[in-house]
């Protein structure tokens, strides 16, 4: 028996302690354990994680002698893993011929307004996710230029496993060679709107309703760079890599 779990985007399984039954955490945890890492070593799997309800504190040593060390800490809850790595997430730049750029916002989830993205799908090219999420997210189809910047967040309080961000330059798809005029409506869940770039810069100076953080620094670079003035609103620096 593999004890109940799930796979998250990367392949990695996730075990919550809370969706196991009392007999299993009490007297037969140990042994179960040591089955399903072998089944899910044989299975190739990569990364292991347990997210332990706070009342479920008493499998923290026997995890920790089966190599699971302390990953994030939560009001709640502790998540234990085993060869936990960085997340690859990508955010995505979409300027169309105006020099106006993208931003979306999740409704349901009161976030602010951002660049679209998120994460990168197990064996899946960043440029696809950057489509896949502005497509997602805004409705909008849009064309990946280049890779124009690299962060990394570095969670040292977590076993120092982080996130690598990868802002991904884009533009506004066309067939036709004319860009979409105005934006289609957001699917379900989503606002998107066009701003101007240096409004942008100002707004997140000043404003708590978009959220930029480290991503400021993309539109920084973005700031540097000039449109070609033939029309296709293709970046003159940055070519399709």
């Amino acid at each position: 028996m593999v004890l109940p779990c799930t796979r998250n985007d990367y392949g990695d399984v996730e075990v919550r302690t809370e969706r196991l039954s009392k007999t299993l955490k009490t007297k037969g945890f140990f042994a179960e354990l040591q089955k399903s890492l072998d089944q899910w070593s044989a299975e190739g799997v990569k990364g292991i994680l347990f997210r332990i309800a706070l009342k479920d504190a008493s499998l923290v040593p026997i995890l920790a002698a089966h190599g699971f060390h302390y990953h994030e800490v939560n009001a709640g809850q502790v998540t234990m893993a085993r060869h936990a790595r960085n997340w690859l997430t990508v955010s995505a730049i979409v300027v169309d011929r105006n020099g106006r750029i993208l931003l979306t916002n999740e409704r349901e989830r009161k976030l602010k307004w951002t660049f679209p993205g998120g994460h990168v799908h197990n064996g899946e090219p960043l440029f696809e996710t950057a489509k896949r999420k502005v497509a997602d997210e805004t409705g909008v189809s849009a064309e990946p230029q280049a890779i124009i910047a690299l962060t990394h967040k570095v969670e040292t309080r977590n076993s120092n496993v982080g996130t690598l961000i990868f802002y991904c330059l884009m533009r506004v798809d066309c067939d036709t060679r004319e860009e979409q005029a105005e934006l289609v409506p957001a699917p379900d869940g989503f606002s998107a709107r066009l701003v101007a770039s240096r409004a942008t810069l100002s707004a997140a100076t000043r404003r708590e309703d978009i959220l930029f953080r480290e991503q400021i620094v993309a539109i920084d670079l973005l700031s540097t760079m000039k449109l070609n003035n033939m029309g296709s609103g293709m970046f003159e620096y940055f070519p399709v890599i």
